[in-house]
């Protein structure tokens, strides 16, 4: 039961991450933006990935005075303190990996951003 909450919580921040990311690369395509947008778009996709990939390995963050945590926004680990030991809670891999692709989807989504902001603003048609 553990797993299959786990692999939803994981699968619904994938799918609206990356809902926003296709949404974003679909405007570009539909209102015809030039190359430099998507030359920023291909650019902050790589840095979104690559800081993504980051905040999934290296970010350690600490959730309250006896838990620390590994990974944003799905945590890949937790560490708790037991006594004078930290004591890890690891779920299973199946939900490791797709806490690896969902915080790296986040990422992306989080990049793209400026992109998704200035070209909704410029495709917005004007109220009659």
């Amino acid at each position: 039961m553990r797993v299959i909450r786990g692999l939803f919580i994981v699968i619904l921040i994938a799918c609206v991450a990356g809902w926003s990311v296709v949404a974003t690369m679909l405007r570009l395509r539909r209102h015809r933006f030039g190359a430099k947008w998507w030359v920023a778009a291909g650019l902050l996709t790589v840095l979104g990935a690559i800081g993504g990939m980051w905040t999934t390995m290296y970010l350690e963050y600490e959730v309250c005075t006896r838990a620390r945590a590994v990974g944003w926004p799905v945590p890949v680990v937790v560490f708790v303190l037991e006594g004078d030991q930290w004591t890890d809670f690891v779920p299973p891999t199946i939900v490791q990996y797709g806490a690896v692709a969902a915080d790296t989807m986040v990422g992306i989504a989080v990049a793209l951003m400026p992109v998704t902001i200035w070209s909704w603003i410029l495709t917005r048609r004007p109220r009659r």
